[in-house]
């Protein structure tokens, strides 16, 4: 909207929404940095088993800001080069740890393919595409060539040893997408709480009620049952010092003992998943076309 100076953009984007706006992109790069898209898949990325999510995500945000030269808000660039500077450090950093490289291809392995209890590669092409598509919007940046407009062309700055893992990429993609050999399987997106302490509700927090009749609850007496209301909100008001909340950690909310802190991993417990076949062909179409642009036009 604001990119596009759609009509009323200039009064929606406050400075408290522009406030909002940089707290999203520290948020995302203290995730990214920490490592905690990872080692808790299971909160930062509450739907998706698969951390690249969030590199793709990012990425592409990354991709769109670089398409402006004079971004219409300094917030915007800062939060523009917070997240730049983060993809191409962190980020790359897990797509290249995490690749299976040989001397002529490189493909990843997902949460269905190695990480659940049998490893088949069942997502082989889903990881692999969408990590590709993570690495074109990392690094590539809008260019015009013989006055056609290229969607993507590789920033001179891109390591070589990037465009080469990108390129041995887009080889075995391109080679298996249609081949038959692996599946078009994936875990694309998920039911919320993967696991019964991980019911959003179940969280400190300092606020809960109704939304039918407003009136307020306390989580502490709160019988098990109240937690499966529909229009039960929870949350936090204000700021809880950490003290404080060490303090809620250790107290049972709706009957459920607080034990999110110990991650068990993904296997821990059985949830729903819904595969996608089609996203698997289209996000390796985006990938692809991106890659043939960057080869083209850079």
């Amino acid at each position: 909207m604001v990119l596009s100076k759609a009509q009323g953009y200039d009064t929606f984007f406050t400075p408290n929404v522009q406030q909002m706006y940089l707290n999203a992109a520290e948020i995302v790069a203290f995730t990214l940095n920490s490592n905690l898209f990872v080692d808790r898949v299971d909160l930062t990325m509450f739907y998706y088993p698969y951390p690249v999510w969030l590199n793709v995500y990012a990425s592409r945000a990354l991709f769109l800001l670089s398409q402006t030269s004079n971004l219409p808000y300094p917030v915007m660039a800062q939060a523009q080069a917070l997240i730049k500077d983060t993809l191409r450090n962190a980020g790359q950093n897990y797509l290249t740890k995490t690749a299976v490289v040989s001397s002529t291809d490189a493909y990843w392995n997902g949460f269905v393919g190695m990480a659940d209890d049998t490893p088949h590669q069942e997502d082989a092409l889903w990881t692999t595409a969408l990590s590709l598509n993570a690495i074109m919007d990392t690094w590539s940046i809008g260019s015009r060539r013989s006055g056609t407009q290229c969607h993507h062309a590789w920033d001179p700055a891109t390591p070589p040893d990037v465009i080469k893992l990108a390129t041995k990429a887009a080889n075995w993609l391109n080679r298996e997408i249609l081949a038959g050999n692996f599946g078009a399987g994936n875990c694309a997106t998920t039911q919320d709480a993967k696991t019964p302490n991980l019911i959003p509700a179940a969280f400190p927090g300092n606020v809960a009620y109704f939304l039918g009749n407003g009136s307020s609850i306390d989580p502490v007496r709160a019988s098990h049952q109240a937690i499966f209301a529909p229009d039960l909100r929870v949350g936090v008001s204000g700021i809880i010092d950490e003290t404080q909340y060490q303090s809620m950690l250790n107290q049972v909310h709706f009957g459920i003992p607080f034990s999110a802190t110990a991650f068990k991993g993904l296997n821990a417990a059985p949830f729903v998943c819904w595969s996608i076949p089609s996203l698997t062909y289209s996000h390796a179409l985006f990938a692809l076309a991106k890659f043939v642009s960057a080869s083209t036009c850079s």
